[in-house]
């Protein structure tokens, strides 16, 4: 067990450094992995200190120790294979609207890598199907120049994107609020379109079918990582199916942004979200 949890701790260290080196020291969260140096070190320390001197030690405390960490590694892998099996989900060909959920804004206004790769995938699927509409999601964080939205909708339209298949929803902080928000921006246009069409058809007696009273079929884009929660989220509401659009992600970075996605997977289910 020594050997398991030291090897633990220096991968956890290098991992660290590594991402540091490759962000210049501007990764969210980053510290996570400098307490799980330090958690390992400790581990090692004990299982060291148990098999040298095993009366200082109660046993009852190794067990426990050892079957928690083993238990947390156990649910990582699984919540890790989810989050994985989610980014191979096939897209939707023709969807009626897009969201494209939002990412950190650089202070030059610059989507960061992250956000890049979202709009990036909503840019070719609009190039294969033009008659999509994007709703992009994302209000302004403290240390943001802009709205996400905003500086999505920029970058989309210097894409050659017209801005006519582009909804701003510039109000949400999280995922779940993305999720929500856009739900409610979405009904909004279908009712203002079903509106406009019932004032054409105003001094008609004739029923008709608007072709907004059809189900509309949806699409989430975002990050390979951050998909299964994403679509956990949109499944709960009342759009009916919501359909995967994965946007890959920075390989270097996966490993930390899909262990952040492991804890908050768990946060939404604890808090009732899905």
């Amino acid at each position: 067990m020594f050997s398991f949890f030291a090897a633990g701790a220096v991968f956890c260290l290098l991992y660290w450094i590594l991402i540091n080196i490759y962000t210049g020291f501007n990764v969210s969260g980053g510290f996570i992995w400098i307490i799980f140096t330090i958690f390992f070190a400790m581990l090692a320390f004990m299982m060291r200190e148990y098999k040298l001197h095993p009366k200082k030690i109660p046993l009852v405390i190794i067990v426990v120790l050892n079957t928690l960490t083993f238990t947390g590694i156990f649910i990582f892998m699984i919540l890790e294979l989810l989050i994985a099996s989610a980014a191979f989900i096939k897209p939707e060909p023709g969807l009626d609207y897009i969201i494209v959920l939002g990412a950190r804004v650089k202070p030059d206004q610059s989507l960061s890598k992250s956000l890049k790769y979202r709009v990036d995938r909503a840019v070719a699927y609009l190039d294969e199907y033009p008659s999509t509409y994007v709703v992009l999601s994302g209000g302004k964080g403290l240390d943001e120049p802009v709205s996400e939205a905003q500086a999505m909708a920029v970058y989309m339209v210097n894409k050659d994107i017209s801005p006519q298949n582009l909804y701003l929803e510039i109000e949400s902080k999280n995922t779940r609020e993305n999720i929500i928000y856009s739900e409610a921006l979405i009904k909004r246009v279908i009712k203002k379109n079903k509106q406009e069409n019932f004032a054409y058809l105003d001094n008609t007696r004739e029923e008709v079918l608007f072709a907004e009273d059809k189900p509309k079929r949806i699409g989430v884009v975002t990050n390979s990582y951050h998909m299964l929660r994403a679509l956990a989220l949109a499944n709960t509401g009342d759009m009916g199916k919501v359909y995967a659009i994965s946007a890959g992600a920075d390989p270097v970075l996966y490993l930390h942004f899909s262990l952040r996605e492991c804890a908050a997977l768990l946060k939404d289910k604890f808090m009732g979200h899905f």
